[in-house]
């Protein structure tokens, strides 16, 4: 073998070595931590919530306090006969300067909460091993830290009569809101029973500490990430310097998921008139979807506008911690999935 065949043959064999990725590629050589700029962190008022309000569902009989200077919105809402039996039957969505929580609400399917539990994990994401036991309204609850790779999540589930219940706590950066969400179990009551629960598993206080130094969510009311303002965003912007989750939902025009981005595909089940593939549907806006790249690992999303057809797709997207946004022309079959929802107009 000649030195030029021997040189082809060697170049051959090193790129066959090369993994194939069909993936977003990585933008440093080190991993650092992101980070949330001074004119953000201004915006962290610590202080103890004095005033507070009673917000009572007349659906579902339960009420619960929140704090003076909240809002809160019905964004999920299946009045009558039930789209999707298995999707959320109704979302509370409540925000405010020091954080936001949203309270779920499903049909049981007569389950109890460990075969609901069960069913949950089967048919949408995983749960964290660890589940602490505790109570909410008299009733037997479950919580879960959600330890995300750009947001973290408090989740609290519980059983009602016929229906599942989960109050879902965005963890920012401002320890109010913390205790926020706390008052907020300890409150929540069903006019039935008017039981308090005082019950709150100190091994949470932990997974906080670390979580609330580490979350780039500031102040959804004052939602801004690189120029670009999206009022009651759920998702932080490290360092003002992207993120894929709030280029997302502002560009969609509000999104129900929360968590980080790898967890949304899984999350789409619970959203009636939410649809997902391994396609984009025609004539909507999708959101495209890779579970996971290899730096770093917590999945990526990105804003497909109404996809016309073609083996060619247009999107735009942020990284987080990375790039503030950034438009390119990838294969349709590079994302591992889409999400969309329905367009229900007639």
């Amino acid at each position: 073998m000649n030195l030029k065949k021997f040189l082809m043959y060697l170049i051959f064999v090193l790129l066959l070595a090369i993994p194939m990725q069909n993936n977003i590629e990585p933008n440093n050589n080190t991993i650092h931590p992101c980070m949330y700029s001074n004119v953000q962190g201004a915006a962290i008022d610590p202080k103890e919530i004095l005033e507070w309000l009673n917000y009572q569902d007349i659906e579902f009989n339960f009420s619960t306090s929140y704090p003076v200077g909240w809002e809160y919105q019905k964004t999920i809402d299946q009045k009558g006969s039930l789209i999707d039996e298995e999707a959320i039957v109704q979302r509370l969505s409540f925000f405010g300067p020091e954080g936001f929580i949203d309270i779920d609400v499903w049909s049981s399917q007569d389950m109890n909460l460990n075969e609901w539990l069960n069913w949950y994990e089967k048919t949408r994401n995983k749960l964290p091993e660890d589940g602490y036991d505790t109570l909410v309204a008299g009733n037997k609850a479950v919580m879960f830290f959600e330890d995300g790779s750009t947001t973290d999540m408090i989740s609290t589930f519980f059983i009602e009569k016929d229906h599942v219940y989960r109050l879902w706590y965005t963890v920012s950066a401002n320890i109010t809101g913390f205790e926020i969400y706390k008052k907020m179990l300890s409150e929540f009551t069903f006019t039935h029973s008017f039981v308090n629960s005082d019950h709150f598993p100190k091994e949470m206080d932990n997974h906080i500490t670390i979580a609330i130094k580490d979350s780039a969510l500031i102040n959804a009311k004052i939602s801004s990430c690189c120029g670009y303002y999206s009022y009651g965003n759920p998702f932080g912007c490290c360092s003002n310097q992207g993120n894929c989750v709030w280029w997302v939902y502002y560009k969609y025009g509000g999104v129900p998921f929360r968590g980080d981005a790898g967890t949304w595909y899984g999350q789409v089940p619970d959203y009636p008139i939410w649809q997902r593939g391994s396609q984009p549907c025609l004539y909507n806006d999708n959101i495209a979807w890779w579970p996971t790249y290899d730096y770093p690992p917590y999945g990526h999303v990105a804003f497909l506008h109404y996809y016309s057809g073609g083996s060619t797709i247009s999107i735009s997207e942020m990284l987080y911690c990375t790039s503030c946004g950034r438009s390119r022309s990838i294969s349709y079959t590079n994302p591992d999935g889409y999400m969309w929802r329905l367009n229900t107009k007639e």
